[in-house]
């Protein structure tokens, strides 16, 4: 039968799900086109960087009205059958209700894949349109029918093994600059900087990608600076850092309590082991010193490293089995199908 044609709106930048989520339906055979909303309305946004800088944080409904009109004209000239919207985009309940009365047969999906802090009144406003609410979180699911939206399912995040494979190429310069005992890579939180203070206080040899808001959000920059390797990372060298490092921990936002966030899967998918911080939404899947190890407070942390440090071969037992989980049940190639079967398509791929 025939596959169904895809177009997803949202971010594109390196990384980010949208594009993960891109990858996995062209996988599987599917054509897909890519709409990119923060592009369509830079290119109505006026007063150049300034007012890039300001429509980022008050959006300005003139320049968003114009990209969604723009949106519309793509749907309707392309007729997807399917269409598939990232997160928080600036995407107006207008846009999509005139998509349903212009596409025969058009299936809405919202991607929902952030704490519920942003679930903005735009957001809001649409939750009715959509067919389908695909959450990170099962905890957020009633919720959302709260909120008004009519069909809600858990669809976690999971695995991009486009982005990052486990048997990427290293070479002695990169060996050198990856290694260490410990590894983050990501953004900045109070809570994450208290947990790297210690870990480097206490001897260890902790290396910290991220981007600058390492620097300017930092209570005590004197100490971050000693890790903090001032860029950050994506794709293969995500990838490439992981390989290097003998671990890596995953202090989960505590916003994002009792889900997984995407590091959960991009550790084990990129060959890492992972020390992680709770995970109850995981936590039966991923079990505690099988496929990760799990630390509750900041102190358990020092017993759980060293342990690790001195047994290569515990490290390297429990990340081949978290990578086999993963690649077996949590890659977004799994997340395609499930959608497909929650919208009743699964008939249409393999």
């Amino acid at each position: 039968m025939k596959k169904p044609n895809i177009m997803i709106a949202g971010g594109f930048w390196h990384g980010s799900l949208e594009g993960s989520y891109f990858r996995a339906f062209e996988n599987i055979g599917c054509q897909v086109e890519a709409f990119d909303v923060p592009e369509a309305i830079s290119k109505y946004t006026k007063i150049g960087k300034i007012g890039q800088l300001f429509s980022t944080y008050l959006p300005i409904e003139a320049w968003i009205n114009k990209a969604n009109r723009e949106f519309v004209v793509k749907v309707t000239q392309s007729k997807p059958d399917i269409l598939i919207v990232g997160g928080a985009s600036q995407i107006r309940v207008g846009a999509l209700a005139q998509m349903k009365a212009s596409v025969a047969n058009l299936k809405i999906v919202l991607i929902w894949p952030d704490p519920m802090l942003r679930v903005h009144a735009h957001v809001i406003n649409c939750l009715p349109i959509y067919d389908l609410i695909a959450t990170y979180s099962n905890n957020t699911v009633n919720v959302f029918k709260i909120l008004g939206a009519k069909t809600v399912e858990w669809v976690p995040f999971a695995a991009d093994t486009f982005l990052h494979p486990a048997n990427i190429e290293i070479s002695d310069a990169q060996r050198i600059k990856f290694s260490c005992d410990i590894c983050f890579i990501g953004n900045h939180r109070p809570e994450r900087e208290k947990i790297f203070n210690q870990l480097y206080s206490k001897g260890y040899d902790v290396k910290v990608w991220g981007p600058t808001d390492w620097k300017r959000h930092a209570t005590n920059y004197s100490m971050v600076q000693n890790y903090w390797q001032k860029q950050s990372l994506y794709g293969d060298d995500f990838a490439r850092v992981i390989r290097c490092s003998k671990l890596s921990i995953n202090p989960i936002d505590p916003t994002n309590l009792p889900s997984a966030n995407m590091r959960f899967f991009e550790i084990p998918c990129a060959g890492g082991l992972q020390v992680c911080s709770p995970c109850p939404e995981m936590e039966t899947a991923f079990k505690d010193g099988e496929a990760v190890f799990y630390y509750k407070t900041l102190e358990d942390l020092p017993r759980i490293i060293d342990t690790l440090l001195r047994d290569d071969t515990l490290r390297n037992k429990v990340a081949q089995y978290a990578r086999k989980i993963v690649q077996r049940d949590h890659t977004y190639v799994h997340r395609a199908h499930h959608i497909f079967e929650l919208l009743k398509l699964g008939c249409l791929c393999p």
